[in-house]
């Protein structure tokens, strides 16, 4: 006979096999274990962007295991938000070792950072599962330089000769 079972999680045991024939019986077992492995990422490229708009930035983060995932992004940009925590589930938070469920995570992050001047920047994610798993990325994005605008208010003045004029 064949057993299989499927971990959600890193784990170590033993798996005993217990056989009988209705009169004696035999009993082995083996250990073994089951490895984490790190969350992976997939990005699509950033597209250069203007000075001033904000830069959307779209992360999918992937996990076979069961775990709890904490993602941060950092860049050459200010208005990075804090590391966000994607729990495994919310009612069992922070996820208890061994995960009891099988809970493969597929997850979406979104960052949107303004830069305010035009430049070559950076941007990273690191993506961390609760088992210690880490994988980071990635890479250059640049934003373009904007003419200056201008308005002049009002629009239409009209004064007498010799009398101050105020835009």
């Amino acid at each position: 006979n064949t057993t299989t079972r499927v971990w959600g999680d890193d784990y170590t045991a033993v798996a005993t096999l217990r056989v009988s024939d209705g009169n004696h019986s035999a009993t082995a077992g083996v250990r073994f274990s089951v490895a984490n492995v790190a969350p992976a990422l997939s990005f699509n490229p950033v597209s250069p962007g203007e000075e001033g708009d904000p830069l959307s930035l779209v992360m999918r983060v992937t996990d076979p295991g069961s775990d709890d995932l904490t993602l941060e992004w950092t860049g050459g940009c200010e208005g990075w938000v804090s590391p966000s925590v994607h729990p495994n589930d919310p009612a069992l938070y922070p996820d208890p070792d061994p995960s009891p469920d099988v809970h493969p995570r597929d997850i979406t992050d979104l960052q949107a950072v303004p830069c305010g001047d035009d430049g070559a920047y950076s941007w990273s994610v690191t993506a961390v599962d609760d088992d210690g798993g880490t994988t980071t990325m990635g890479g250059p994005f640049s934003v373009s330089n904007l003419p200056p605008s201008l308005a002049v208010s009002p629009p239409d003045v009209q004064v007498e000769e010799g009398a101050p004029v105020s835009l």
